[in-house]
C-alpha cells in the first residue's frame, strides 16, 4: 500500500504550478499523507459527517497523530475566520501544555496555513495574517493564564518560585513527617486533584480564597468513582502534609498550577470572548483548569435554547488519559461534567441539542515500529486490568517494518557491564524518576554512575533522562532502564489490592503513576527498544508481565481486541543485541534535543545537545547549543558573546536584547547597521538619561505609538522609564502645550496596555499641561488616598469646578503663598454682578494675611452670617486707626447687619467693641448706635408686635433713647414713632404720640394724632384677638373703643382714617413732613443737619427762630 509508505499528499494539479509545488515540496508537514483513519477524523470533525463535528475529544495513544488532528481541524477554522469569507465571529484559541508543544503546533500550523493544499486552491491567508495567528491565538497554557493577570499580580507568580512536582518532593522532605504509607506522588495527587484542583463551583472570592478550598468533607460528598484514594488517605494527607505545604508556599512565596488558575478564575480574568476553543494534551489539566478553559467561550454570554438546530460548537480537546505525568486523577467523566456544567447547561438549559462531548479515537501508530507498539501494549493490558481503567485498547503500527523484538538485560545475568559501557555511550536512557532528578538518581545507581563516570558540577550524563524529559521526544532506539527495579509492588502483589481506594491502605495512585511513566518511556523509539534491569526487577515486571498475559487479556474488559498479534513478548537480549543497543547516528540526538530545546527554552536539553553535537564532531553547533542552554539559564552576557564569536550577531542581539542588556544590544546593533531600528532606539535611549535622548526617544514613540508592544518587556522597561523620567522633569523644562503632549503620548501608551504608567504620573502630566479635569478624572481613580492630599490635586480640583466653588480647594494647599495668590487672582477675575457672599469665606481671610483689612471687613460686612466679633476683629487690626476711621468702620457694620436685619446684633455692636477695647469715642457709643439702629428699623418692612424676643433689644433702646432726654438730636419724631410702631409695644408708641397731640407747630400736632390713631386702632385689634372670651377682657377692648372716638371726635378724624399701617419714610438723611422748613426740621431733631449744611450767614438767623418758636409754645417738649 503506497499510502503507508508516503509522505505527502496532494492533488495532481499542483505539478503544473511549480512554485505552489515547491512551496508544499519544501513543507513536511504542510500536507501530509494521512490515513483513512486520519481523513475520517477529519471529515467528521469539519463536515459533521456523523451527527456534530464539534465540540469533542480526539482521544488517541502516543504517537496515534491526535495532535495533527487539532491542527489541521484548527487550521480550517482560521481559514474561515481570517479568509475572504470571514464566516466565524469572536476569536480562536488554541492551547498546549508547555512551551515545547507549542513550538511544535506553530511550526505545524505555519506549514498548513502557508501550504496546504485545501488553502490554497482557495487563495490562502497572507504571510502577516498567518503570523497574527502564530502569534495571537497560540499560548502554552500556564503563559496564557499568566498574561490574563495584571501586571502587578503577574509578580507573584514568578518562575523561580514555581513548585512542580520535583519541587514538591523537595518540600516535602524538608517538612520532616512520618509519612507512613504517604507516597509523594499520592501527596501530590491529592493537594493537585483535590485540596487545590477540584471545585468547578467557586464559592470564595478574591479576598478570602481559602473559602473556595476543598475539605475532608468534601471529599466524601463527591461521586465514588471519581475519587482515586481513601478517605483515610486523604484525610491523612490533609491533616499531615497540607498545612506544611500551605505555610511553606505562604512563607517563600511559592506557587503552583492550581494557585494560578484559581486566581484568575477568583477575581474573574477569564473574559468569555472565543468562539472556537482547542486544548492539546488534555489529559494533564485538573478539573478546576478544565473549568477555566470552558469559561473561556463566547457562547456562555448566551442563551440558544430557542435556536431549532446546532450544526457545530467549537470546542476541540486532545489528549490520551493514558500518558499524564502529573497525577492530576484525570477522568474522560471529569472532563464530560466540566463541559456540561460550564457550557452545555448554560447554552442549552433544556437540553434540546443533547450537547457532549464526542470521543473520537485514533487507533494507530504513526511514530513507531510494529515491536514497540506491541511492547507498549502489552504495558496497557496491565494498565486497564490493575487499575480498572476504561477504554483502553490496542493500537497497531502505521508501518509495516518490522523491527528487532524487544529485549531485556538483567544484571548479573545476560549482561556484563563493562560490555555494556562499550555500546551505551551515546544511546538514550530513559530512566524512572521525576525530571530534573537525574543526576540523583545517576548518584544512587552504583551500576549507571560507574557507566557514565563523573559528572560536573550541576550537570548530568547527556543520555539519562527521566520520562518526564522525554515526553513529546522521538528517538531512534532507547534503553528502559531499571522500572522494574523501581516498582513500588511487584504485578502479582498489586493485583491483590483491587482498585477501590476504600479497600487497601496503600492506594494505587503511586503504581499507576509509575505505570505511566512506563508507558511514556515505552512510546518514545522509532525503531528500538531495550530494557536494562535488576532480577528483583524483572521479577516484579517484566517476568511478570510475560507469564500472566494470557491470564489478564481473560480480565480485561475485552479479550477479543487483545489478540496475541497485538501484544509483544520479552525475550532475552544477547550479545548481538547489545551491540544493536549502540546509537549510530548522534546527530539525529543531537537535533531532537535541540529542536526540543529551542522550542521549549529548555537549558538541560539544549546542553545535552551540544554534548551531542560535540561528540559528532561539529564543535560550531555544539557551541550554538551551549549559548541558548546558557540563555535559557538567565546567564545572557555569556551566551551573547559565545554567538558573537561565533559569528552570530542577530542571534546574540537576540540574547541581549532578551535580559535585556542595553550596552550589549546597541553594540551588536551598531554593528548590525541598524542605528536606526527598534533595539538601538530604545537601548540608546535606556543607557543615556539626558534629556536631548528623552526628545528623540519621545519623537520615536510618538511618530508610530502603534509599534509599541506592551506584551514586550523591553518596551514595558523602557516605557516604565519614559514615564518616570517625564515624572521627574520640573515644571518649567517644559511649556503647558508640551506637557499637554507628554500627557497624551502617555495615555496612548497605557490605553495600549503599558499599565506600569500610574494615574498619579499620568494625572500630573496632564496638571501641568493645564488640562485640570482630565488631571482630576486620574487622580480620583487612583486607589491611593495621598494621591489627592497634594497641592496639584487641589489646584486642578479648584479649577475644574471653578470660582467660587473652588476656592475651598485652594484653601487646602499647604503653599499657602501660592494659594493665597491664586485665591485673589480668582478673586479679581470674578464677574462683578454676581453675588460676593459665596467668595468671602476663602477670601476675606487671605485679604487679612495680606494687610488689606478694608476690603476684607467691606466683605465680612457684606457677607450673611457675619457678627460683629468678628467685623471687629478685622477693624482692629487696621493698622494706625484714627478715630474718624473707627466711627466710620463700627457705622458701616451697623449698617450691615441692618440691612440683614440683624438688628439685635446691631445693637450689640457697641458692647462687643467695648469688650474688644476699642475706646468709646465721641460718635461710637452705644447711644449712637442705637440711634443709627433705629434709623433703620424705623425704613424697614418688620413688625414685631408678635415676637417678644426680637423686639426686647430694639425696645430696650428706644426706651432708653426717650429717658435720655436728648434723641430728637439724632432722630426725627417721624423716626422714632415708626420705630416703636414697628417695635410693637403699642402702648410705647401711643405714650410717644401722645406727647404731641397738642404740639404748638399744626403739622407736627397733626402727623402724631394721625398715627395715635392708627397705633390704637392696631392696639384694640390686638387686644380684641388676645381678650378670649372673659368679661373683663370685653370690657377693656370697648374702653378702648370709646377712646378712639371721642378723640376722633375732638380732633375732627374719622376712625377710619385712610393712613398707611406704619410711617413711609425717605432714605436715611432726608427730611421728615413738618412745618416750617429750617424749624420744622429742627424740632425733629435735624438742628445739627441744618446747621452743618447751612450758609454761614443763615446758623444764627436759624437758631433765633428755633428758640422763639420753642418760647411761644410752652407745652413742647423739643428741647431748648
Amino acid at each position: 500500500m503506497i499510502l503507508r509508505d508516503a509522505r505527502r499528499s496532494y492533488p495532481a494539479y499542483f505539478l503544473a504550478d511549480r512554485e505552489a509545488w515547491r512551496r508544499i515540496e519544501e513543507q513536511v508537514e504542510g500536507n501530509l499523507a494521512l490515513s483513512p483513519e486520519e481523513e475520517n477524523l477529519l471529515d467528521r470533525i469539519l463536515n459533521a459527517t456523523e451527527g456534530r463535528g464539534l465540540p469533542c475529544f480526539i482521544n488517541g495513544r502516543a504517537g496515534s497523530g491526535k495532535s495533527t488532528m487539532l491542527i489541521l481541524a484548527f487550521a480550517s477554522l482560521c481559514h474561515k475566520k481570517y479568509g475572504a469569507a470571514n464566516e466565524l465571529p469572536g476569536e480562536l484559541l488554541y492551547l498546549t501544555w508547555s512551551e515545547r508543544l507549542l513550538e511544535r503546533a506553530r511550526a505545524s500550523l505555519d506549514a498548513v496555513l502557508s501550504t496546504h493544499h485545501r488553502f490554497h486552491e482557495t487563495r490562502g491567508l497572507d504571510a502577516g495574517t498567518t503570523e497574527k495567528i502564530l502569534n495571537e491565538c497560540l499560548h502554552p497554557f500556564r503563559c496564557f493564564l499568566l498574561s490574563l493577570l495584571p501586571p502587578e499580580k503577574r509578580e507573584r507568580f514568578a518562575r523561580e518560585k514555581y513548585v512542580d512536582f520535583a519541587r514538591f518532593k523537595e518540600l516535602l522532605g524538608s517538612f520532616r513527617l512520618n509519612l507512613g504509607n504517604l507516597a509523594p506522588s499520592l501527596c501530590w495527587h491529592v493537594i493537585r486533584v483535590y485540596l487545590k484542583g477540584y471545585f468547578v463551583e467557586i464559592t470564595g472570592d478574591a479576598g478570602d480564597p481559602e473559602e473556595s478550598l476543598f475539605n475532608t468533607d468534601d471529599y466524601e460528598e463527591i461521586p465514588r468513582k471519581e475519587r482515586t484514594v481513601s478517605t483515610e488517605a486523604f484525610k491523612a494527607v490533609h491533616r499531615t502534609v497540607w498545612p506544611c505545604y500551605k505555610r511553606a508556599c505562604s512563607e517563600q512565596g511559592l506557587w503552583d498550577d492550581q494557585d494560578l488558575v484559581r486566581t484568575v478564575l477568583l477575581e474573574n480574568h477569564c473574559l468569555p470572548k472565543y468562539a472556537a476553543i482547542f486544548c492539546d494534551e488534555a489529559q494533564d489539566l485538573t478539573r478546576l483548569e478544565m473549568q477555566f478553559v470552558m469559561r473561556l467561550s463566547l457562547f456562555r454570554q448566551y442563551d440558544l435554547s430557542n435556536i431549532a438546530h446546532v450544526a457545530s460548537l467549537p470546542f476541540a480537546f486532545a489528549g490520551d488519559p493514558f500518558q499524564t505525568l502529573n497525577p492530576t486523577g484525570f477522568r474522560w467523566a471529569a472532563l464530560h461534567s466540566a463541559f456540561h456544567a460550564e457550557v452545555a447547561s448554560a447554552l442549552d438549559a433544556a437540553s434540546r441539542w443533547n450537547l457532549r462531548l464526542d470521543p473520537y479515537e485514533l487507533k494507530e501508530n504513526y511514530r513507531s515500529s510494529e515491536p514497540i507498539v506491541r511492547l507498549c501494549n502489552l504495558v496497557q493490558l496491565y494498565r486497564s486490568v490493575l487499575f480498572d481503567l476504561e477504554g483502553l485498547r490496542p493500537q497497531s503500527s502505521w508501518f509495516r517494518t518490522e523491527t528487532a523484538q524487544p529485549v531485556k538485560f538483567i544484571v548479573g545475568r545476560n549482561l556484563d557491564p563493562q560490555e555494556m559501557a562499550k555500546h551505551l555511550g551515546d544511546t538514550i536512557l530513559l530512566v524512572p524518576c521525576e525530571e530534573g532528578e537525574e543526576r540523583q538518581f545517576i548518584e544512587g545507581d552504583p551500576l549507571l554512575r560507574q557507566m557514565v563516570g563523573d559528572l560536573r558540577p550541576g550537570a548530568t550524563a547527556a543520555n539519562v533522562l527521566s520520562a518526564a524529559a522525554a515526553k513529546g521526544l522521538e528517538f531512534d532506539k532507547v534503553v528502559l532502564w531499571k522500572f522494574g527495579d523501581r516498582m513500588p509492588l511487584p504485578i502479582p502483589r498489586l493485583a491483590e489490592l483491587g482498585v477501590d481506594p476504600e479497600e487497601h491502605e496503600n492506594p494505587l495512585t503511586e503504581h499507576e503513576y509509575h505505570f505511566n511513566k512506563l508507558y511514556v518511556a515505552a512510546s518514545r523509539p522509532m525503531a528500538g527498544v531495550f530494557i536494562i534491569d535488576t532480577e528483583d526487577g524483572d521479577t516484579k515486571l517484566w517476568d511478570a508481565m510475560t507469564r500472566f498475559r494470557a491470564e489478564y487479556v481473560r480480565q480485561s474488559k475485552s479479550p477479543a481486541a487483545w489478540e496475541p498479534a497485538t501484544i509483544e513478548s520479552i525475550a532475552l537480549g544477547t550479545p548481538a543485541n547489545l551491540i544493536a543497543m549502540r546509537e549510530e547516528n548522534p546527530e539525529s540526538v543531537a537535533r531532537e534535543f535541540e529542536q526540543a530545546g529551542l522550542g521549549g527554552r529548555n537549558a538541560d536539553l539544549l546542553r545535552r545537545a551540544s554534548e551531542y553535537w560535540q561528540r559528532s564532531g561539529k564543535q560550531n553547533d555544539a557551541e550554538r547549543c551551549l549559548a541558548h542552554a546558557l540563555w535559557y539559564e538567565g546567564k545572557h552576557r555569556e551566551a551573547g558573546r559565545k554567538l558573537e564569536d561565533l559569528g552570530q550577531l542577530s542571534a546574540a542581539s537576540d540574547v541581549y536584547w532578551d535580559k535585556p542588556c542595553w550596552a550589549e544590544v546597541l553594540a551588536v546593533e551598531t554593528r548590525l547597521g541598524r542605528v536606526e531600528g527598534e533595539r538601538a532606539k530604545i537601548s540608546t535611549f535606556m543607557r543615556d538619561p539626558s534629556p536631548q535622548q528623552f526628545e528623540v526617544f519621545y519623537r520615536f514613540v510618538a511618530d508610530k505609538p502603534e509599534n509599541a508592544n506592551p506584551l514586550s518587556k523591553q518596551w514595558r522597561e523602557a516605557v516604565s522609564s519614559f514615564s518616570n523620567r517625564a515624572m521627574g522633569r520640573t515644571p518649567s523644562d517644559w511649556s503647558s502645550l508640551e506637557w499637554a503632549k507628554i500627557a497624551k503620548l502617555l495615555e496612548e501608551l497605557r490605553n495600549r496596555g503599558f499599565s506600569e504608567i500610574s494615574n498619579s504620573g499620568l494625572g500630573q502630566c496632564y496638571y501641568l499641561g493645564l488640562n485640570y479635569p482630565k488631571a482630576v478624572t486620574l487622580w480620583e481613580g487612583d486607589p491611593r488616598e495621598e494621591t489627592r492630599r497634594t497641592d496639584s490635586y487641589y489646584i486642578a480640583k479648584a479649577y475644574t469646578l471653578g470660582f467660587p466653588q473652588g476656592l475651598q480647594w485652594l484653601a487646602k494647599m499647604t503653599n499657602k503663598t501660592d494659594a493665597d495668590e491664586r485665591i485673589l487672582a480668582a478673586w479679581s477675575q470674578r464677574n462683578p454682578d454676581e453675588s460676593v457672599a459665596p467668595w468671602v469665606p476663602q477670601v476675606a481671610p487671605v485679604l487679612e494675611r495680606r494687610g488689606r483689612h478694608r476690603e476684607a471687613f467691606g466683605l465680612y460686612l457684606a457677607t450673611p452670617g457675619t457678627g460683629p466679633d468678628k467685623a471687629l476683629d478685622v477693624l482692629l487690626a487696621f493698622p494706625q486707626l484714627t478715630e474718624e476711621e473707627t466711627r466710620e468702620g463700627i457705622a458701616q457694620l451697623v449698617d450691615y447687619l441692618c440691612s440683614e436685619e440683624r438688628y439685635g446684633e446691631a445693637i450689640d455692636v457697641g458692647r462687643a467693641a467695648r469688650s474688644k477695647g476699642i475706646r468709646i469715642v465721641s460718635g461710637v457709643g452705644g447711644l449712637d448706635i442705637a440711634v443709627r439702629v433705629l434709623q433703620h428699623f424705623a425704613r424697614s418692612k418688620q413688625d414685631y408686635s408678635s415676637s417678644r424676643a426680637a423686639r426686647e433689644p430694639l425696645q430696650t433702646a428706644a426706651k432708653g433713647l426717650l429717658a435720655s432726654g436728648d434723641w430728637s438730636k439724632r432722630l426725627s419724631l417721624a423716626e422714632m414713632g415708626a420705630a416703636l410702631e414697628r417695635i410693637g409695644h403699642h402702648v410705647d408708641a401711643l405714650e410717644f404720640y401722645e406727647r404731641y397731640l397738642n404740639a404748638g407747630d399744626s403739622r407736627v400736632r397733626q402727623y402724631a394724632r394721625e398715627r395715635w390713631v392708627v397705633t390704637k386702632r392696631r392696639h384694640i385689634e390686638t387686644a380684641r384677638q388676645e381678650s378670649g372670651l372673659s368679661s373683663e377682657a370685653v370690657a377693656k377692648v370697648r374702653a378702648y373703643e370709646e377712646e378712639l372716638k371721642d378723640r376722633c371726635n375732638e380732633w375732627g378724624l374719622s376712625v377710619e382714617l385712610a393712613e398707611p399701617e406704619f410711617p413711609e419714610l425717605e432714605a436715611i438723611g432726608s427730611s421728615v413732613p413738618a412745618q416750617g422748613g429750617d424749624l420744622e426740621a429742627a424740632i425733629e431733631g435735624k438742628i445739627e443737619e441744618v446747621l452743618s449744611n447751612a450758609p454761614p450767614q443763615r446758623k444764627r438767623a436759624i437758631l433765633e427762630r428755633m428758640l422763639k418758636r420753642v418760647a411761644h409754645d410752652g407745652r413742647s417738649e423739643q428741647p431748648r
